[in-house]
């Protein structure tokens, strides 16, 4: 059923101020969280309230059951004004209906809508001229630009609204899956349906959770449903709600928000969107919805991000939102927790909840702290083992070269798929390019590798390789590639695949967004474990991964998985689990915050696109912002396939390869090149491994720093575009930071320690070193040359203390030869006792753990545990006293090796 009302929630009548008495408290080191026994709650930081309570409502059987005033007026209606327009505060619009009562009907669907305008007038001026506007239904969410204009139809609606019965409260507590907790439950009831809203505080933790509990389950709770968006001019793929269908908790910001900030993530990719002062208030009452994460909240101090808070969902990640508060007078900057618009009924028992962490560990400590303890309760590891992430690969993902379904209808075009494929195969084995073989460990095979039937690549039929491009089939193939098992892609199936013989399927809205037309199809959540079960044992012998693709689409645009609060989760649920039975990991992209989240609940999900596709000289190396909440929740960022080299004239010309490279070694997630024959660069793709081809990764996913985020005023007054910083080594704490946009002075000049986490020891003087700076790497040299002193009292690089003399700052390096894009690469490594331990040369990441299992550092010595190719020679540098010192470390036949340095 669908609510055809919008929510408008009248305030409290106002009267005396009332004394309140606090009944729940929760400590949280820096802050505290009170119910008061007028059931009203608020959230203190330091003194300052940075959030209050706002109204509860609940939707159930089309009506909104609040804790305020009920409205008046007849329910279900709408307003009408004759030749009369609401000029702009367009939500979207939609041709073809056929007059105001359509219009208004409309607008009762879309929970974000509170007027219209639609008009029978064709005007050729408008921004097509070709297309008129005659039959059009603006939603809008203001009355305001109220004017007269002739022909046109205008009008709001109104509200079917009870207030919730409040039966009682008391305190509690128990245990579940974040350990012990303190209770506050609040007990109501809408019309017969009762629901319990509960505060729990786990001292263990210092957070506060908030539980909605169903007790009875309840029905037609939706308040919108899907949009089939080839109806709908005006919106991009989708429409999702960004009001939930149950708020609770519900929170305005306190009245010093304006020195506030804001981060959360959005969309496909679950891109950051970051805004601060009123512009935060607006990104706070626009947390993502169906389409969003977790919400960040911290104080806009001048120099340093210091209190932070993350409020996020810890259950039914797909189906508990955080999006828009009720309109109450007074309070448009808010945001509110519980069901998303489109869950259509709740089982009996059910119960979903929020939580919020708060610490004064900046906005990379908190997120990571939290991370810590979500894995800490699903069990989920912070790095798990990914072959397809831990050596070197060739993909033929989109965007790369050999993409060959962009070839189509003649996939053949540049010669026989499987020939090519083993061509290069050999090419990377013979070592054809300078230096020794390209130790390549898998191949990724894009969509075109499923046989179809249709000129559409992402419409599947069979689970057998199409014969066009692999006449051989894919066993042989895998036996000509050296037994490398492939890494194989999936989207969503047509209709009419011939698993609906076998297999239950849920089905898609109609769809024309040129990659599908039609109907798409999906196992079943119940089906989904049988399907792959059976799917992976198929392709078992020649698949190692499995790519999962569109899962956006694969969510928002199927109405049996917005209409059921775990139908989506099911269906992955099922494919993890038989990935996982199978041995094979599992790859997401185009997920939303969400599904991201959804994955605490499988190991076999290791890691995930941060960026949209890849294209040549295009910027999807920026995967920072989307890499803060992958490392937090376990899962490794993965930055798409790219081109290390100058290829055929006829695909276009990547302008920075060696950036693209950094960004991968620096992800944890996948380095899969993607070049014509021939066309390998082998200096791009070195720095990231060994030489056996395991990839020198950092410890956490390379994510965007604190100042950036924050956009300080350094950066505001830079050229620099994007920043990472990330722990490289466990031992002790050294860091990788990536600068780009701005010369290697400018960047050191952006950098302070508070960039770093977790944070350095106060007790030791930490220096930056430049990747590809040969003072570095001169034996003998003056330390002054290479080192530069980290400050730890603001955004900027300071001149050298106690370690070095002579020149206040090395020399500027430049970028690598033939980038275009400008970066710096900075290792940040403490010094201790009279030794500073700069790593391996020529490796983007310097210190990674994949290299060195254990260093121990004394007041005579360095001693470094290594691994690698056997009898490969790894080459270290370290200063001592005011000297660069180089060394070389050869390991043994099994691949290990001990360096002493002193």
């Amino acid at each position: 059923m669908m609510l055809t009302v919008v929510l408008v929630v009248l305030p409290l009548l106002a009267g005396p101020a009332a004394a309140r008495t606090a009944v729940f408290t929760a400590d949280l080191q820096i802050g505290m969280f009170t119910v008061y026994d007028d059931d009203s709650y608020e959230l203190a930081v330091q003194g300052q309230v940075w959030l209050k309570n706002s109204t509860t409502g609940l939707a159930i059987n089309g009506t909104w059951w609040t804790t305020t005033a009920p409205s008046t007026g007849p329910p279900g209606t709408c307003t009408f004004e004759q030749d009369i327009d609401y000029a702009g505060n367009d939500l979207y619009f939609i041709d073809d209906t056929t007059g105001g009562d359509a219009c208004c009907k409309a607008c009762m669907g879309e929970p974000r809508c509170t007027a219209w305008s639609w008009t029978n007038v064709t005007f050729a001026a408008t921004r097509d001229s070709s297309v008129p506007w005659a039959n059009r239904c603006y939603l809008k969410t203001s009355t305001a630009g109220r004017k007269p204009y002739p022909g046109h139809v205008s009008g709001t609606r109104t509200v079917s609204q009870q207030r919730l019965a409040r039966t009682g409260a008391d305190a509690g507590q128990g245990t579940d899956r974040f350990g012990n907790y303190r209770s506050w439950s609040i007990y109501y009831r809408a019309a017969t349906t009762p629901v319990t809203f509960s505060f729990l505080y786990y001292p263990a933790l210092a957070a506060v959770g908030f539980r909605q509990t169903y007790p009875q389950g309840a029905t037609a709770i939706n308040i919108t449903t899907p949009v089939n968006q080839s109806a709908a001019g005006g919106l991009t793929e989708f429409a999702s709600s960004m009001l939930p269908a149950a708020m609770f908790p519900s929170f305005t910001a306190g009245s010093s928000f304006g020195n506030f900030g804001t981060a959360t993530w959005v969309g496909r990719f679950a891109h950051t969107q970051t805004a601060t002062g009123l512009d935060a208030c607006a990104a706070l009452a626009q947390a993502g919805g169906a389409e969003g994460g977790p919400l960040v909240l911290y104080n806009n101090t001048p120099d340093v991000v210091a209190d932070v808070l993350v409020w996020a969902p810890v259950d039914h990640f797909k189906a508990t939102i955080l999006g828009q508060i009720a309109p109450v007078a007074g309070a448009s900057c808010g945001a509110s927790a519980g069901m998303g618009g489109y869950v259509t009924a709740l089982p009996a028992g059910y119960t979903a909840g929020t939580l919020i962490y708060l610490n004064k560990s900046g906005i990379n400590g908190v997120m990571q702290e939290w991370g810590a303890l979500m894995r800490a309760a699903y069990g989920k590891p912070s790095i798990t083992p990914d072959p397809s992430a831990e050596y070197l690969t060739y993909w033929t993902d989109n965007g790369a070269y050999y993409d060959f379904y962009a070839y189509e209808p003649d996939i053949n075009s540049k010669g026989l798929v499987e020939d090519i494929l083993v061509d290069l195969y050999n090419t990377f084995r013979n070592g054809t390019y300078p230096g020794p073989a390209l130790p390549v460990h898998n191949f990724m095979l894009d969509a075109y590798w499923m046989y179809n039937i249709r000129p559409n690549c992402n419409c599947k039929i069979n689970d057998t390789a199409w014969p066009v491009p692999f006449p051989s089939g894919l066993p042989w193939l895998v036996e000509q590639l050296g037994n490398t098992k492939l890494i194989l892609y999936n989207g969503p199936q047509c209709a009419d695949t011939t698993y609906a013989g076998t297999w239950p399927l849920v089905y898609s809205l109609y769809q024309d967004v040129g990659w599908a037309k039609g109907v798409l199809s999906l196992p079943s959540g119940e089906a989904s474990y049988g399907f792959y079960s059976w799917l992976f044992d198929t392709l078992k012998p020649v698949m190692e991964s499995f790519t999962q693709d569109f899962l956006d689409f694969n969510y928002l645009l199927f109405p049996a998985w917005l209409a059921d609060s775990d139908g989506n989760h099911a269906w992955l649920e099922g494919q993890a689990r038989a990935a996982l039975e199978h041995n094979m990991t599992v790859q997401y992209c185009m997920a939303l915050p969400g599904d991201f989240l959804d994955a605490l609940n499988y190991p076999a999900v290791t890691n995930a696109r941060a960026t949209d596709d890849y294209g040549a000289g295009g910027d999807n190396w920026k995967i920072g912002g989307t890499s803060l909440l992958l490392s937090a929740v376990g899962i490794r960022a993965s930055k798409d396939n790219f081109w290390s080299g100058s290829q055929p004239t006829d695909r276009g010309h990547e302008t920075s390869p060696f950036l693209q490279a950094v960004v991968c070694a620096l992800s944890s997630g996948p380095v899969g090149f993607a070049d014509a024959l021939f066309h390998t660069n082998p200096a791009v793709l070195w720095p990231t491994m060994a030489a056996d081809g395991r990839l020198l990764h950092a410890l956490i996913p390379a994510a965007t720093i604190d100042a950036q985020l924050a956009n300080r005023p350094a950066w505001r007054a830079s050229d620099a575009r994007a920043a990472f910083a990330n722990t490289i080594n466990g031992h002790f704490p050294v860091h990788s930071v990536l600068v780009t946009g701005v010369a290697a002075p400018s960047a050191a000049s952006l950098l302070s320690v508070h960039d770093l986490w977790p944070a350095p020891n106060p007790s030791a003087p930490y220096f930056l070193w430049q990747y590809n700076n040969s003072a570095c790497a001169t034996d003998g040299g003056p330390a002054s040359d290479c080192l530069i002193a980290l400050s730890t009292v603001s955004h900027a690089a300071t001149d050298p203390s106690t370690l070095m003399a002579g020149s206040a700052h090395p020399a500027a390096v430049g970028s690598m030869s033939g980038d275009l894009v400008p970066w710096t690469l900075w290792t940040a490594v403490p010094q201790i006792g009279q030794y500073v331990l700069l790593g391996e040369l020529g490796k983007y990441v310097a210190l990674s753990p994949q290299r060195f299992t254990a260093i121990t550092i004394t007041e005579t010595a360095i001693v470094a545990e290594l691994t690698g190719a056997p009898h490969e020679a790894v080459r270290l540098a370290y200063a001592a006293g005011s000297t660069i010192r180089v060394a070389v470390a050869v390991m043994d036949a099994s691949g290990h090796g001990t360096a002493k340095l002193w």
